[in-house]
């Protein structure tokens, strides 16, 4: 705790040797609040565990040691990400929310625009983009996309992600053009009635950008 605190004074009031200041963004009072109810709750559940499966002489402290580890990491990979998205992707942090990793959250709040800088990132990255581009489903041939796009210029042009959540239809990855030029794309629908009219879009748009 003393540690955290001592880098947390020297980050906002130690000389800034970098041109480009991070501004510390202050954590809403309702964060706060959920952050302390999670907190009540891990040291419960692992003070039980403790008490039930260990001959720990100390469960109580352990435990609250334990649950608030967890939510120092919360917070500091919370943190990393705003990081992340301001010095890398060259973006305001405060206009987004990231809730959790899976993105299935209703909470998460993003934009295309956001997420084509992230392929552009990756993309100029080699070690990134060397496991990351073969992970991709492609256009016709397999994956998510395996029965999409098949018999048209985008049929193994296209290697992107699906994402599919209720009312909402997103695709996002890469695709070449028949001049030979890499594109990173990302679309999202929000609040569709049907998925299939909207995937149909998506599909008739990668087939416009790959045609000659």
């Amino acid at each position: 705790l003393v540690a955290a605190l001592y880098g947390f004074l020297v980050w906002k009031y130690g000389k800034k040797k970098e041109e480009k200041v991070l501004p510390i963004t202050s954590t809403p009072a309702s964060c706060w609040k959920y952050l302390a109810v999670c907190l009540l709750l891990l040291w419960a559940f692992i003070a039980w565990i403790l008490l039930s499966f260990t001959n720990s002489t100390v469960p109580y402290w352990d435990s609250f040691t334990t649950a608030a580890s967890i939510i120092g990491l919360w917070l500091l990979a919370r943190k990393y990400v705003e990081q992340f998205i301001r010095q890398q992707l060259d973006e305001d942090p405060n206009r987004y929310t990231i809730a959790d990793g899976s993105g299935l959250s209703v909470y998460d709040c993003l934009s295309p625009r956001l997420v084509v800088k992230l392929l552009r990132h990756v993309f100029h990255n080699d070690s990134l983009y060397a496991h990351f581009y073969p992970a991709l489903p492609v256009a016709g041939e397999d994956g998510t996309l395996a029965e999409r796009m098949k018999r048209t210029t985008a049929q193994g042009n296209v290697h992107a992600k699906t994402g599919t959540v209720a009312r909402v239809i997103a695709l996002a990855g890469y695709t070449r053009t028949a001049e030979g030029h890499d594109i990173a794309f990302a679309m999202m629908h929000n609040g569709i009635h049907t998925s299939r009219e909207a995937r149909a879009w998506d599909d008739r748009v990668m087939q416009w950008l790959t045609m000659p």
